[in-house]
């Protein structure tokens, strides 16, 4: 079994999509699931089997998004890709002079 950084590293932002990604399975390493962040006003949404039948409907119930309840592994590892690539970026945009 690959460890938490293994599979965080086969995350790969999804061709011609914006802030979509594609998740690769823990079991089949070859279907990977599609992860939108932008989708359900933020909250994010995933093909996977857990979150059509418990992720979704804990945001359907009004739990709150981007939570345990309501965030599915592949949206986790998702969101995690996302910031990584930011930060370096917000950071290099603190270092200008503000006006």
């Amino acid at each position: 079994m690959q460890t938490e950084e293994q599979v965080r590293a086969c995350v790969r932002a999804a061709p011609s999509e914006r802030y979509c990604y594609d998740v690769p399975s823990d079991r089949n390493a070859k279907v990977c699931y599609r992860v939108d962040l932008t989708a359900n006003k933020g909250a994010g949404v995933c093909q996977c089997t857990d979150w059509v039948t418990r992720r979704q409907p804990a945001l359907d119930r009004g739990e709150p998004p981007l939570t345990q309840p309501t965030m599915c592994k592949h949206l986790r590892r998702a969101l995690w890709f996302f910031v990584r690539d930011l930060m370096p970026a917000l950071a290099k945009q603190e270092q200008r002079p503000h006006r």
